[in-house]
């Protein structure tokens, strides 16, 4: 059979009194901890004994803690006069804030006039204006700097197709040289004095001169023939 039902009603005997406070004071204090830690929420248990001894949960710090929480949302500050009217103002603004913010969400219109709904509208799309301004903005500084990229890219190809074709007309010089002037004039003309050496390595072809030998006009046998010498 189950427990009869307990009247509720002060415990006139001192002893029994005290030994009921004791199970129950630490099984509302076991409830406390249970529904705070399952639920995560803050929860604060004052208790003071017949003989003036008290009992908390949680700890002092987390309950002062709490009990400032208490104080605030009630609007309970102590000291400043125009502190509870400064709260009430305050949480009133809130209140109008999250309300606009839902608003502008799509959401609890229902209620709203329409000359709030053309408010809203007109709040929507201007907003939707500064939007589309500030994307555009940024849509053009990106185009900007991919145009400036392309410039340079284009610039340091358009130098080295230069640089590309200098070396294979020098090298056409180079190749297409077989004599002395020739020479002289790749190095003069085509390079600088540091070019220069990096061709010393070429041999210098030998200048031919064409010259006429001595004839003695006193023979009549002799041929008038050139004769081709090096030097």
């Amino acid at each position: 059979m189950g427990r009869g039902k307990i009247e509720i009603k002060k415990i006139e005997n001192p002893s029994n009194r005290q030994v009921t406070f004791s199970k129950r004071r630490v099984g509302l204090l076991k409830k406390a901890q249970e529904l705070s830690i399952l639920c995560s929420v803050d929860v604060g248990l004052v208790i003071f004994s017949s003989n003036g001894k008290l009992y908390t949960y949680p700890e002092s710090s987390d309950l002062e803690r709490i009990i400032e929480r208490y104080h605030f949302v009630e609007g309970r500050f102590q000291g400043d006069p125009n502190a509870s009217f400064l709260f009430k103002s305050l949480k009133a603004e809130n209140q109008r804030l999250r309300a606009a913010m839902g608003h502008f969400m799509g959401e609890n219109l229902t209620q709203l006039p329409l000359k709030d709904l053309e408010n809203l509208e007109d709040g929507l799309n201007n907003s939707i204006a500064r939007v589309r301004s500030r994307k555009h903005e940024i849509t053009n500084q990106l185009i900007q700097r991919e145009e400036h990229s392309l410039r340079k890219i284009q610039e340091v190809e358009r130098k080295s197709e230069f640089l590309r074709e200098r070396l294979a007309h020098l090298q056409k010089m180079v190749y297409n040289c077989h004599e002395g002037p020739a020479l002289d004039y790749l190095q003069d003309k085509a390079f600088g004095q540091d070019e220069q050496n990096q061709f010393n390595f070429l041999p210098q072809t030998p200048v031919l001169r064409l010259q006429q030998s001595e004839i003695n006009l006193t023979e009549p046998d002799q041929y008038l023939e050139p004769e081709l010498r090096l030097g």
